[in-house]
């Protein structure tokens, strides 16, 4: 029985809120009055949010096999549970070492669920409409920051100094009863049969690293296989199925594409990490206003995570991917630069309306460059870089704050991410076509090399 492709988008949205939104972009609004409370120093602040990465990392990685070699569904909801467990139980963090604790915990969660959600689109959408389905999907991650931002400073006003433990109780609460809606409603597959939905429309644009239809992907009307075990995925071939990680991991394009978002990774975290605190320690603000401007970021967020996935479908993956960069910078230059509340909105807003796209674009880069039946493996892999730039990131800018005494040296490593994430971007080749769409190793740079657009 065919299933709604509209029902998968939006669990992916609630997915993307409760199994990574309320986890990870809730901390920047309730740190302030968490490290008073638990007398954090900036490095022991920033280690907090590395240590959720670290769990995202480490559960990136394992979940991300188990989606390929098993299902999907079981992980993801399985990890929403545990993500919204140790939510609950940061509220009840007496020191920093138990803070340190849940948070990992919560990163194993948040990895867990968003990133099989997320290879899901491979298996539901043809090639030309995966950066669209994945970019409505991390709507997600705008409406959990505009959520976080217009909620939380209010419930965090009605218990003064703790109120930081009531916002931690009501984010976990809310990320258990999305893993209850996704165990009742959440498919793996459109059907029982393997087509994937949506029509190949107009013809992507033959510019970047576009592809009018990525590796070995079927044409309007053909049916594309959908994300499989390992040993399904060769067994038709006799080859062993460890030899298509092997192949995988020697590709030279997962390599680039890792970098590409190991800079994202630090880039955004960096950025993310001492929101609040530097606009309310370093320049003044309330956290009310702090909270608004959180809100503008997610909001923002939400109106653009669609829009970058439409683009990366027709200007390609490559281009779309250096303006996010270009934004990224802005956003930190004006951050350092700016002492007026439009300058610090304004920020805010480039921030935002990039903030949640480059997973969306990778994870349809994923889909272009090594096919259905690899991409939940190719975008576990490209998003290890991504949480790898986000453990260091928030650790090293705490150590550069408490360092220099200034909360603006993050925001120079920010942007020193954003433009290495930019030149990266700029020399991404296009995806294997014809006769090398198939194929994927370190051979593929060469046959790439005069295709770089």
């Amino acid at each position: 029985m065919r299933r709604s492709p509209l029902l998968f988008i939006l669990l992916g949205i609630l997915c993307t809120m409760g199994g990574l939104g309320f986890g990870r972009f809730a901390y920047p609004i309730l740190l302030p009055e968490m490290a008073r409370a638990l007398s954090l120093s900036r490095l022991q602040s920033g280690m907090l949010y590395s240590a959720n990465l670290a769990g995202y990392l480490l559960f990136t990685l394992v979940g991300g096999v188990l989606a390929v070699r098993w299902r999907a569904k079981p992980v993801i909801v399985a990890s929403l549970f545990v993500g919204g467990a140790a939510l609950f139980l940061t509220g009840f963090s007496s020191s920093f070492a138990w803070a340190l604790i849940w948070r990992f915990l919560t990163g194993l969660g948040n990895g867990g669920a968003f990133v099989p959600m997320l290879a899901l689109v491979a298996v539901w959408f043809r090639p030309q409409r995966r950066g669209l389905a994945a970019g409505t999907m991390h709507l997600g991650v705008g409406l959990s920051v505009m959520t976080v931002g217009a909620f939380i400073p209010p419930l965090m006003g009605l218990a003064k100094g703790d109120g930081w433990r009531l916002g931690w109780f009501a984010l976990g609460g809310a990320a258990i009863a999305v893993g209850m809606l996704l165990a009742f409603l959440l498919r793996d597959r459109p059907d029982d049969g393997p087509p994937p939905v949506g029509l190949p429309g107009r013809r992507m644009a033959q510019t970047g690293d576009s592809p009018p239809r990525s590796r070995g992907e079927p044409e309007a009307g053909e049916r594309a296989a959908p994300m499989q075990s390992l040993s399904q995925t060769r067994s038709g071939s006799g080859e062993n199925p460890h030899g298509a990680w092997g192949e995988l991991l020697k590709s030279f394009n997962l390599w680039h594409l890792g970098v590409i978002h190991f800079s994202f990774g630090f880039t955004n975290s960096v950025y993310a990490t001492f929101f609040s605190e530097y606009l309310v320690t370093a320049q003044g603000l309330t956290l009310a206003a702090a909270g608004s401007m959180w809100a503008a970021h997610g909001l923002a967020s939400a109106a653009s995570s669609f829009v970058w996935g439409m683009l990366s479908d027709y200007l390609g993956r490559k281009y779309a991917l250096a303006l996010n960069f270009c934004f990224f910078l802005a956003a930190a230059l004006l951050f350092l630069s700016g002492s007026a509340l439009p300058t610090f909105y304004l920020s805010a807003l480039l921030f935002g309306s990039v903030a949640a796209s480059p997973p969306a674009i990778m994870a349809a880069a994923s889909g272009d460059y090594f096919g259905p039946r690899m991409a939940a493996g190719a975008f576990t892999v490209v998003t290890l870089f991504s949480a790898t730039g986000q453990i260091f990131g928030p650790a090293l800018g705490g150590f550069a704050a408490d360092a220099t005494a200034s909360l603006g040296a993050p925001y120079w490593l920010s942007a020193m991410g954003a433009v290495l994430g930019l030149a990266a971007s700029l020399l991404l080749a296009r995806p294997p076509q014809g006769p090398q769409a198939g194929r994927f190793s370190r051979r593929d740079r060469p046959a790439q090399a005069q295709k770089r657009g």
